[in-house]
């Protein structure tokens, strides 16, 4: 992390899985959401993570690499169910994360929905940054998987989170 700028361009990925006997039916959903960096410096970092800013970039594969658009009324539906069920982000409109960087792994605390836990993010270095990854279980922060047809279909209690810190 040695290059970076006193500002450097943060970018937060959070992929969603399906689950139930109607998976099928249902996408695993690659969102966005903007990071607003408090603190990044060496060693450690600092942001505020704005939740009424939450994205659906697209559906993904099960392997979550390959991104495909989805129509806007089902981002429109998507973001609603996110943003007034799951984050209700009129009462918490912002999460925060700090961490230390230690070798390949930043471990750090994330805040969200008042609640605040331990989270451990893999983490790869590269010239202008570094990109961490890591699966979090919502529950933990008081997330109850979203679910619908009876529960048949339903949101795995497992996402994939990934950012990337650098200068652009």
């Amino acid at each position: 992390m040695s290059g970076l700028s006193q500002s450097p361009s943060i970018r937060l990925e959070i992929t969603t899985f399906r689950d139930g006997p109607l998976a099928a039916l249902g996408h695993n959903l690659r969102l966005s959401a903007t990071v607003v960096p408090v603190n990044v410096s060496q060693g450690s970092i600092r942001v505020d993570i704005d939740c009424q800013s939450i994205g659906v970039l697209g559906a993904v594969s099960d392997q979550a690499s390959d991104l495909k658009p989805l129509p806007r009324k089902h981002r429109r539906e998507i973001l609603k169910i996110i943003r007034e069920r799951v984050l209700r982000t009129e009462l918490h409109p912002k999460a925060s994360f700090e961490g230390q960087i230690e070798g390949s792994w930043i471990i750090g605390q994330l805040r969200l929905l008042g609640r605040q836990q331990a989270v451990k993010l893999e983490v790869s270095h590269s010239q202008s940054g570094w990109h961490g990854q890591g699966r979090l279980k919502p529950s933990r922060w008081g997330i109850e998987p979203y679910s619908t047809f009876f529960g048949a279909l339903r949101v795995r209690d497992d996402v994939l989170i990934e950012c990337w810190v650098g200068d652009e």
